[in-house]
């Protein structure tokens, strides 16, 4: 990770610091793991999920973008297929987790460099 990338992060990242925090969190990954279990798959649901995951914690897609940089075009949350929700549901499930137990940037970086063996 480049030290631009660094600052960038920092500037959104926001720890979880309150119950409240923590109960928002573990909420939407009970609302996660519901999507993913639906069967058929509810992709008006996962799109919703997503972009509400998106504008509560932009640090997720960040750290996505720095694992998994783009390769060609994007594709839009609203044209995206059943699997690239479902994936994008799994990274944020995994994500929140990490989040609500990492109280600082160092401690998520660490954990996401582990998890995913990539150093950041």
């Amino acid at each position: 990770m480049t030290e631009t990338e660094y600052k960038q992060i920092q500037e959104v990242f926001k720890p979880v610091k309150t119950l409240d925090e923590i109960r928002a969190i573990n909420n939407d990954i009970v609302e996660i793991n519901s999507i993913l279990s639906t069967f058929p798959f509810n992709m008006v649901a996962a799109r919703q999920k997503i972009k509400s995951v998106n504008d509560e914690h932009l640090d997720n897609r960040l750290f996505y973008l720095l694992l998994n940089p783009p390769i060609g075009q994007s594709i839009p949350i609203d044209n995206a297929p059943s699997d690239g929700l479902i994936n994008d549901l799994v990274w944020k499930r995994d994500y929140l987790k990490m989040k609500a137990d990492a109280k600082t940037l160092d401690v998520i970086i660490h954990q996401l460099s582990s998890k995913y063996k990539r150093n950041l």
